[in-house]
């Protein structure tokens, strides 16, 4: 049973235009390869989903869950060791991003453009998380539920503080 406010929109979201380039694959690396390296950052969920691969200890929060779920985790310093962290819900274990990443043409010129919906999280606060171990292949690990807690869009801000400057348009 939903409600109408659960669901994402483009009103009240926001607009991202950046400077143009002279070809979409120069404008889709401008701010695809921003993404990546900030999504690809250890911090600030490296530890916990370390601690878990460890012990066994699921973690108290995971704030790259801002971005959609699943997340995916592997280890190089353990052995290769990965986990993956999704909606406990079996209805409702992936979740989008409210992030779209988009290249506009205008007169030969290709602005990237961001653009931020208004909802930060797509999984209503009474669902939880669930994380499990992944390492071997074929092998299902018992998954450890944990509770999530949204903290806004902070780590979304954080991200979209990295980028260069552009012209915001809110909706």
């Amino acid at each position: 049973k939903s409600e109408r406010g659960n669901y994402t929109s483009i009103s009240k979201g926001t607009v991202l235009i950046f400077d143009p380039l002279n070809s979409w694959e120069k404008a889709l690396d401008k701010i695809g390869k921003s993404f990546r390296n900030f999504r690809n950052r250890k911090e600030p969920d490296y530890s916990s989903v370390r601690e878990y691969l460890l012990s066994g200890k699921a973690p108290n929060y995971i704030e790259k869950v801002e971005f959609g779920l699943p997340l995916s985790y592997r280890y190089k310093s353990l052995d290769y060791k990965s986990a993956i962290i999704e909606g406990a819900n079996k209805e409702r274990q992936r979740s989008a991003s409210p992030l779209i990443f988009k290249v506009i043409e205008v007169n030969k010129e290709f602005y990237p453009l961001i653009i931020l919906l208004n909802k930060p999280y797509l999984l209503p606060d009474e669902d939880k998380l669930k994380i499990r171990d992944t390492t071997k292949k074929g092998v299902k690990q018992k998954a450890k539920i944990f509770p999530h807690v949204s903290d806004s869009q902070k780590i979304i801000n954080d991200f979209l503080s990295t980028l260069p400057k552009c012209r915001r348009i809110y909706l």
